[in-house]
């Protein structure tokens, strides 16, 4: 299966969940989930301003980009609360706000000081999506064989 995630970026002209070309056949299910949160600008947080702060995305496709999918596609658009980004550490520093990822992939706030060798994540909240184009559950002149499911908004 494949998974793509978008948590921030500046623009992304589109988001295919398959693979690039007519040789490119994906056997398996894809995922796309977009999920932006605040933008860094200049090295620090900056308020919610769409234009600026959340990258914009054209288009959205479940599947590929005249590849066939053989399997299911699912599109999550702002499905999430919260995502989980990669937290710069040193070594002795106090964890605030600080995370640490678990075999099923949640998440445990982590406590004391930063050790070597463990990863460390921040929770961000998850604002949204600013997306300018359209959104398709299945390819770009590809082929889906199995269900395609786009969902938009908070998951219940």
């Amino acid at each position: 299966d494949i998974e793509v995630n978008v948590f921030s970026c500046t623009s992304i002209g589109k988001v295919f969940g398959g693979g690039f070309g007519s040789t490119a056949d994906v056997v398996g299910n894809t995922h796309v989930w977009i999920n932006t949160m605040q933008g860094i600008v200049n090295g620090s947080e900056k308020t919610y301003e769409p234009d600026v702060y959340i990258g914009k995305i054209g288009q959205i496709f479940g599947g590929g980009n005249a590849a066939k999918v053989i399997g299911n596609t699912t599109v999550n658009i702002a499905t999430l609360p919260d995502v989980y980004v990669v937290k710069q550490v040193t070594v002795g520093d106090n964890l605030t706000n600080c995370y640490t990822r678990n075999n099923d992939g949640t998440y445990t706030a982590a406590t004391g000081t930063a050790v070597d060798g463990v990863t460390y994540y921040e929770k961000k909240v998850v604002l949204g999506a600013d997306i300018r184009g359209d959104v398709y559950g299945g390819g770009n002149k590809a082929k889906v064989t199995g269900n395609t499911n786009v969902t938009i908004g908070e998951e219940k």
